[in-house]
């Protein structure tokens, strides 16, 4: 098979869907001929910038894997056109239909020409409607299969064009079975929707020794990897914490992982106590270090479509706390390899002090953890299940072609 994937912003930036398809489709090129279509690649969260002023239309290589790597992006002039049109594109929504029009235009050609050769297009949605719609018309335009992952961290992506392409995709990608009963209720149909999640996305080993003396950190350390965006979570357990050290005065909090504007004044305060180390966006080597050296992960997010980091820190043998949603419930079993939450300080607070009060238990749920990741979320596994589902559609494909 030759399969092309369509990742709005892909390595070396930064983001878990990104570095989802990444650890996907460097198995899946083992076995097929694997292709990537991007529209950036630096580690910014303006996509209307991105898509429409920043990346250059320059192919490159993914130097780890070999990948090649197409960048597409509007040229002149409709490079100067939508980049006005993104300026007023929040405030002033009659120029939507203008933006989108003039975007179609500038970009489904270059799409198109990428999928000459391919049996498959697998898009793969990173906050960029537009974008995937692209994605779909080309499909179309050359009679191929359409394969959709759309992360919906449930509770979002579900406006009426987000149902058209959920209904209109060929092979629909769920991380967890809640997630295939969502889409289902917005227009997907059930025969075509697959549940296929992720594995760890780590290097090969970890040392946590390595990184508590790196840090000079002693002690128990409670960690949270992720983005700081309020549904994560990320202000209740810095507000539990003052509950937790009462008991455990030496106990580290420390956190991994992109911050954002809204999360700055947050942790200006909190890092005055040195027992609060951010070290923001770091290396795939140090987060797996980390993981290593944790003696709990502590994210307790309300908005998952997996959770894969829950995955990757059962990968170092450690418990988890999660937020208590339909997605984890499915994930984690509570009181085996985790614990779930309501998101507030103090349940947050409770759930620390009940692991690091009772260390044999949870080192128990760290190994069961481990024990369900090598026989549900190994990438052995899923990349074998998504080479299925994408031989299922062409199959489909071709039954229905003239």
């Amino acid at each position: 098979m030759r399969i092309l994937y369509f990742i709005p912003r892909y390595y070396p930036a930064i983001g878990g869907a990104g570095i989802w398809a990444r650890e996907l489709l460097m198995r899946v090129a083992r076995k097929h001929n694997v292709a990537v279509v991007t529209q950036w690649r630096e580690d910014t969260h303006n996509y209307l910038e991105a898509t429409t002023t920043l990346a250059p239309p320059t192919p490159y290589d993914d130097t780890d894997s070999g990948i090649p790597v197409h960048v597409i992006a509007p040229r002149p002039p409709y490079r100067q056109w939508l980049g006005a049109l993104s300026r007023v594109y929040a405030r002033c929504r009659s120029t939507r239909p203008l933006f989108y029009a003039l975007y179609r235009q500038a970009l489904l050609p270059q799409v198109a020409a990428c999928l000459v050769g391919c049996d498959l297009i697998h898009a793969i949605h990173i906050g960029l409607v537009y974008s995937t719609e692209i994605a779909l018309a080309a499909a179309r335009a050359k009679d191929l299969p359409f394969v959709f992952t759309p992360f919906p961290h449930q509770g979002g992506w579900e406006g009426r064009r987000f149902r058209r392409l959920y209904s209109s995709s060929d092979a629909l990608i769920a991380m967890t079975h809640t997630e295939k009963e969502w889409l289902a209720n917005r227009g997907a149909d059930p025969e075509r929707v697959y549940v296929c999640g992720g594995g760890p996305m780590l290097a090969e080993t970890g040392s946590g020794v390595r990184f508590r003396e790196r840090f000079d950190l002693t002690g128990p350390i409670v960690l949270f990897v992720g983005q700081r965006l309020k549904h994560k979570g990320y202000s209740e357990l810095i507000a539990a914490m003052p509950t937790v050290w009462t008991q455990h005065p030496d106990a580290r909090l420390v956190f991994i992982g992109p911050m954002t504007p809204e999360a700055q004044p947050i942790f200006a305060e909190a890092i005055r106590d040195s027992r609060v180390i951010d070290l923001g966006t770091v290396d795939i080597q140090t987060k797996t270090d980390a993981l290593d050296a944790c003696t709990m992960l502590c994210v307790p997010s309300t908005q998952e479509s997996l959770g894969l980091v829950y995955i990757e820190a059962w990968a170092h043998n450690k418990p988890v706390i999660a937020g208590d949603t339909d997605v984890t419930r499915e994930v984690i079993d509570v009181g085996e390899d985790g614990l779930l939450v309501p998101q507030t300080s103090s349940d947050v607070a409770r759930a620390i002090l009940q692991l690091l009060n009772c260390p044999h238990r949870a080192a128990q749920m760290g190994q069961r953890g481990r024990s369900k990741l090598e026989h549900k979320y190994s990438w052995g596994r899923l990349s074998e299940r998504m080479i299925d589902i994408y031989s299922t559609a062409i199959s489909a494909n071709s039954h229905r072609s003239p």
